[in-house]
Formats: C-alpha cells, sequence, structure tokens
C-alpha cells in the first residue's frame, strides 16, 4: 500500500450528503447543532453550498461563527478564591486533596 494521491483519495471516499438531493442534505444538516453545522459547513464546497442555500441553516452559521469569534477575542474571566476559613492552606479539602476554587464572572 502506498502513497494515495488527492484524486485517488477523493475517488475512493463517498460523500453521502454531497450524492443526496438537495432537500434531502439540507434536511439531514438541520439535525445538527449549531457547532457541528459549522464543522460540517467546513467539510467540503457541496456542503458549504448546502448551507449557504438554506436560510434557516444560513442564519445559525452566522450565528455559531460570531459567537465562536466573540468566544476567542474575550474568553470569560476567572477567579480563584482563597477559602477564609483556613488561610494558611487555601486550596486544600476535608480529604487532603488539593482543590481550586474557580468563579466565572460573567
Amino acid at each position: 500500500m502506498g502513497v494515495s494521491s488527492a484524486a485517488e483519495l477523493e475517488e475512493n471516499s463517498y460523500d453521502i450528503v454531497g450524492k443526496l438531493p438537495t432537500e434531502i442534505g439540507i434536511m439531514i444538516l438541520r439535525n445538527l447543532d449549531s457547532r457541528t453545522l459549522l464543522s460540517a459547513s467546513r467539510v467540503n464546497r457541496r456542503w458549504l453550498a448546502l448551507c449557504r442555500s438554506d436560510s434557516v441553516l444560513k442564519a445559525r452559521l452566522k450565528a455559531e461563527f460570531r459567537r465562536q469569534r466573540i468566544q476567542r477575542i474575550s474568553p470569560p474571566r476567572v477567579e480563584v478564591r482563597r477559602d477564609t476559613q483556613n488561610v494558611y492552606q487555601p486550596f486544600t479539602s476535608l480529604n487532603g486533596l488539593q482543590q481550586n476554587h474557580v468563579t466565572f464572572i460573567t
């Protein structure tokens, strides 16, 4: 088994969603959650075209893309608080294991 060219790999692979009629492909993609839909739209040009051809999928893609972009730009702030009862060992729990108290600030 040698190294396969891109054409051989594409010839051997089977794109089940891309081979279906447009309406059925859209119905399948509509069942995906937004994060998975964004990943699916990046599989190939046919899947991206399916996502762009449907107004519902297109709106969900835009919203998920914005959500991910905002999350990358401004990740949630994290604040680590020390337990006030035990000032000298701030991160130990009753069983002796270390435990951090993390609060997400929105």
